[in-house]
């Protein structure tokens, strides 16, 4: 009887089973920590808060029911992007997982960058503080600190609402509340500043005396925003004269702004404050905005004709 030779692995081919052996058990015991351990589970979810900055307990709220799961497989970016939907007053908001199981959120607020006083059909509906995209953030209180921006705008009427539903192929309405005496002096021109072409929008109620306002949505867009507050700026650094009061036609899009000299300079401000307030200073040479007492001057007429300057001495 033969027996049949049989050999025997090699002692690497050993090493390498049980290095393979090795591998599946912690790869199990992994498993079970990643699976079934508590180890991994969410216990802790805080704000980390600035200072200074406001607190915005809410803001927990949106991330509670990931308590008690696993923070390896949570999507904390979902919860992050609704948050921002629902609070567009927010700048930023991140959403840190600290293993093994806590997250740290952090958030950052727009700047408050203005006073806003609303003005309809004449009357102040409300004063409020606002961030940098517009936002009203602080209601019925107001910073010295900051530039006041008074809001001028008209309710409109029913029969106009078709006019500025389609403002491509009907002409609007010039802001009543811009002047339209002719000017008895000035600088390149004669002719009586017009309002530019406008669009309105209807407020909710038209019938009603007073707009409805919608306390989640901006006073101004932030474009607007930031042209008032740097033209403002711009004419106080160049022409070294303070402004008293800011005015911005909604529904003629223009800005008024009232010197320390007690005349108005208009803008539109659909055109560079840059471009206008340059037809200002060249007409310095024309009227000396310094002593010469004035009621207005209008940078905003131009066209293929050229650039005008309108004014008007105080009487």
């Amino acid at each position: 009887m033969t027996i049949p030779n049989v050999s025997m692995p090699s002692l690497t081919t050993i090493k390498r089973i049980l290095l393979g052996l090795t591998a599946c058990v912690i790869i199990g015991a992994g498993l079970y920590v990643f699976v079934f351990s508590s180890y991994f589970k969410i216990g802790n979810i805080y704000i980390q808060y600035e200072e200074l900055q406001n607190e915005n307990n809410s803001i927990l709220e949106y991330f509670s029911s990931l308590k008690g799961k696993n923070i390896l497989t949570t999507d904390t970016d979902t919860i992050v992007n609704q948050i921002h939907k629902d609070h567009p007053e927010l700048q930023q908001i991140t959403a840190k997982k600290i293993l093994p199981g806590t997250i740290q959120i952090h958030f950052s607020e727009f700047p408050i960058v203005a006073n806003i006083e609303q003005v309809v059909d004449g009357k102040t509906l409300g004063k409020m503080m606002v961030n940098a995209v517009g936002m009203p953030v602080y209601g019925n209180t107001e910073n010295p600190n900051l530039p006041y921006i008074k809001i001028i705008s008209k309710t409109p009427k029913v029969e106009t609402l078709a006019t500025m539903k389609n403002p491509e192929t009907n002409a609007a309405t010039p802001e009543a509340t811009t002047s339209t005496a002719t000017p008895t002096d000035s600088g390149t021109s004669t002719e009586s500043p017009v309002a530019p072409a406008t669009t309105v929008t209807p407020s909710e109620n038209p019938t009603s005396n007073t707009p409805v306002l919608d306390p989640t949505k901006p006073i101004l867009t932030a474009e607007t925003l930031n042209y008032i507050l740097k033209a403002t700026s711009y004419f106080e650094e160049k022409f070294g004269m303070k402004i008293m009061e800011t005015q911005f036609l909604i529904n003629a899009r223009e800005l008024h702004i009232k010197t320390e000299k007690y005349f108005t300079i208009w803008l539109d401000t659909q055109i560079s404050y840059e471009r206008q307030f340059l037809k200002l200073k060249k007409a310095m040479a024309t009227v000396d905005i310094y002593k010469v007492p004035l009621n207005y001057i209008d940078l905003r007429i131009t066209g293929t004709s050229g650039e005008k300057v309108i004014f008007k001495r105080k009487k």
